[in-house]
């Protein structure tokens, strides 16, 4: 599979995060009533475009001056005819000091001569033995 330019689309989601720009976020969400946003935290999975949205632009309001560094070298984007897939990580700050590297994937399909967000999920990295009680 080749890189494609779903890396600068979802560079372009990550740069709306990072400005918390909702409207720039949800013009890269797809308009299909399927997609699907899950979170680092339990209760963060949204189905639907306007659920996602809505969930992004008050996740924005709770985090003011949140920033977003991503890390060029881990992000990877490629394509196979209308469906497209990333992956990466990224440097998440807020205010108040904490910071944490989030993962993340992202599955785009192409709508309308665009890329367009279908599913993404983003995990902290937590150790086997925290997570299980045992390192595999």
């Amino acid at each position: 599979m080749e890189r494609s330019e779903v890396e600068a689309v979802v560079r372009g989601v990550l740069e709306s995060i990072g400005t918390a720009d909702a409207d720039a976020f949800a013009e890269h969400l797809s308009n299909e009533s399927d997609v699907v946003l899950i979170g680092t935290d339990a209760k963060e999975w949204w189905r639907g475009r306007d659920e996602v949205s809505a969930a992004v632009r008050a996740q924005f309001a709770a985090t003011p001056g949140m920033r977003v560094d991503v890390r060029s070298t881990d992000l990877e984007g490629h394509s196979s005819g209308d469906v497209g897939w990333a992956a990466g990580r990224a440097r998440f700050e807020v205010p108040h000091g904490a910071s944490n590297e989030i993962r993340f994937t992202a599955v785009l399909r192409r709508e309308g001569g665009g890329w367009k967000v279908v599913q993404a999920h983003s995990s902290l990295g937590v150790p086997n033995d925290e997570a299980f009680g045992v390192d595999f």
